[in-house]
């Protein structure tokens, strides 16, 4: 999966800051991970059409994920699982 450098900056402007890594998942999916801020909880809805509307990809899908919870920083921790899901 391919995601234009300019899509990246669209969702920065939207969502803010974040970190990106391409991975595979548990069933070898290729698949990106995106993490807003320190973990920070974004409308996994709205990311999701974003992503799709930008890449006009209606197969995109993202899944939001509690990483963990840290009371110290302020709660629960997520990221986001970017794949494309076969038609």
């Amino acid at each position: 999966m391919r995601i234009h450098i300019n899509t990246l900056i669209l969702l920065e402007e939207k969502f803010g800051t974040f970190e990106i890594e391409a991975i595979n998942t548990e069933n070898g999916t290729p698949a990106i991970t995106l993490r807003f801020g320190y973990w920070r909880q974004v409308p996994v809805e709205n990311l999701q059409s974003m992503l799709r509307s930008l890449t006009c990809d209606a197969n995109i899908h993202v899944e939001q994920n509690l990483v963990d919870e840290d009371e110290e920083c302020g709660g629960e921790l997520y990221d986001y699982t970017i794949t494309r899901q076969k038609s």
